[in-house]
């Protein structure tokens, strides 16, 4: 292409437009593999480069789903009708990046010892299968959680609205809807609790989608209207690293920015 006009501290500048393909794998980073995109220039003999980050569309097709899940626990070594019950109430099971996630859950202890901490957490969970192999290597880590105390033996623990940040975050990427990607991405809420004197954990999971746009919803790319609230709420769309990648390795040479949605009053 032909130079444009000069600029302070280059003798020369070259514009290039350059249409991305549709379906790209999202930008991803985990410790056994990533994907990754760089842009090169060259020019007489020299020659640059610098990685970019890509997203991908993941639709919310429902948001307004509400998800009750509960499970009964028998407790070993002890006579019939020991149990611990555990309940887990969410008013959605689709969310966006940066979306809080509020949990209202309930652990009644009826055995005959006492449960020494209980945590729920939010879980993602990267697949990738190699040519040739059954089992898929696998990565798993906790992008939020929120920890509680004991519960004696009678007792009940309420968790009232306990607020879980998602931080900004690859959504689920599924590679049987798009043959392109090259990692399954999926997330779990996970309900955990640990009696006294047992190393066994009782948990509790349910399934999360975490998606980034809604086809039903007209928008400006900036901004749209949060069909769960009313309308003077909405979502401001911004970019954010991925700062629980950030955590785990300091020295990564490239780190992901995904989409964040913040709701903000108009």
């Amino acid at each position: 292409m032909s130079p444009i006009d000069e600029l302070e501290g280059y003798s020369r500048k070259f514009k290039f437009h350059i249409v991305l393909p549709n379906n790209l794998p999202p930008s991803h980073e985990v410790p056994f593999g990533h994907t990754r995109y760089k842009i090169e220039a060259h020019y007489n003999g020299l020659s640059t480069l610098d990685y970019f980050n890509v997203n991908q569309w993941v639709g919310l097709d429902k948001r307004n789903d509400i998800t009750v899940k509960r499970a009964t626990f028998s407790v070993p070594l002890y006579t019939f009708c020991q149990s611990i019950e555990m309940i887990l109430n969410l008013n959605q099971s689709y969310y966006l990046p940066g979306e809080t996630v509020f949990v209202i859950a309930m652990i009644q202890n009826n055995s005959r010892t006492d449960i020494i901490f209980s945590k729920i957490v939010i879980v993602q969970t990267t697949k990738y299968w190699k040519s040739h192999q059954l089992l898929p290597i696998k990565h798993v880590r906790i992008i939020a959680e929120g920890i509680r105390g004991y519960i004696h033996s009678g007792n009940k623990q309420i968790w009232d609205s306990h607020p879980l940040n998602l931080p900004a975050i690859i959504p689920t990427t599924s590679i049987s809807n798009n043959p392109f990607n090259y990692f399954e991405v999926k997330y779990k809420i996970k309900m955990l609790i640990t009696l006294k004197n047992s190393n066994k954990r009782k948990v509790l999971k349910q399934n999360l989608f975490i998606g980034n746009w809604d086809k039903s919803i007209a928008t400006d790319g900036k901004q749209f209207i949060d069909m769960l609230q009313n309308n003077n709420s909405t979502y401001e769309v911004g970019v954010k690293d991925c700062s629980i990648i950030k955590t785990e390795n300091n020295d990564i040479d490239f780190i992901p920015k995904y989409m964040v949605y913040e709701k903000i009053q108009v």
